[in-house]
């Protein structure tokens, strides 16, 4: 919701003869948590997208590209203890 639909929504709640003053800051206060919402969004959106950015620079690319591969196995199963998963790790 755009500022000037969020003032004009908050003033008409204000203005309107028909709700008590609790009613009034009810309405008011869901709107304004809506609006909170919305911006932890818009924000969590931002963080992910400049996250993104920064792991797909070049630096970071060819750093991983040279880091040693890892792989865990977390079970004693016989295939896991091969020669050939022994040579890769």
């Amino acid at each position: 919701m755009s500022e000037t639909r969020f003032r004009e929504k908050t003033i008409h709640n204000l203005d309107n003869k028909n709700l008590t003053q609790n009613e009034k800051i009810q309405k008011i206060s869901k709107r304004c948590n809506r609006e909170e919402i919305t911006n932890i969004r818009k924000i969590d959106r931002i963080k992910r997208d400049k996250i993104l950015e920064n792991i797909n620079t070049s630096e970071i690319i060819n750093y991983l590209h040279k880091e040693k591969r890892l792989n865990i196995i977390l079970d004693n199963y016989r295939v896991h203890k091969t020669k050939l998963v022994q040579k890769n790790s």
